[in-house]
């Protein structure tokens, strides 16, 4: 029961869907890969129980993905010029691993695992919370702290 109102809410919003993504990612392939990507982790994660969680999470779900392949593709400069001045002076696989090790070195333990597991693995909040021992929200919290301390470290340049 839960997996088809799963199926039946992302067939629903799959134009709504398709332009969250189509937000970041402005490559029609790129969109469509995402959407897939979305709905495999979707069906491989917890069920929904409403309707209402299950429109959440579609979209929910469906940005976070879209977000990670534009940082996989280095799409992030087009999301915004704060970044596009740093990862223009990234040439290539070996700069990109070093500028992520110096990102990393400047979060606190906590912070970086649940960045790595979260924002560079693609783990799902409650698969990384219980993997650290930690809450849900605790790794919600660390997460958003770890984003908002890396915008600063390339706002002030200190990369």
């Amino acid at each position: 029961m839960a997996k088809e109102l799963l199926t039946e809410t992302f067939s629903r919003l799959t134009s709504r869907l398709r332009a969250v993504a189509g937000k970041i990612l402005k490559n029609d392939d790129d969109v469509a890969d995402a959407l897939q990507e979305a709905f495999c982790r979707l069906w491989n994660s917890r069920q929904p129980e409403t309707q209402a969680e299950a429109e959440g999470r579609c979209v929910v779900t469906v940005r976070r993905v879209s977000l990670d392949a534009a940082v996989r593709t280095n799409r992030l400069a087009d999301l915004t010029d704060d970044y596009s001045d740093t990862l223009a002076t990234v040439q290539n696989e070996s700069d990109i691993v070093q500028l992520r090790e110096r990102l990393l070195a400047n979060l606190p333990p906590l912070q970086r695992q649940v960045f790595d597991l979260v924002a560079l693995r693609d783990f799902d909040y409650d698969i990384a919370a219980e993997r650290l021992g930690i809450s849900e929200q605790a790794a919600r919290t660390n997460l958003c702290r770890a984003r908002k301390r890396l915008r600063e470290l390339y706002n002030q340049s200190q990369l």
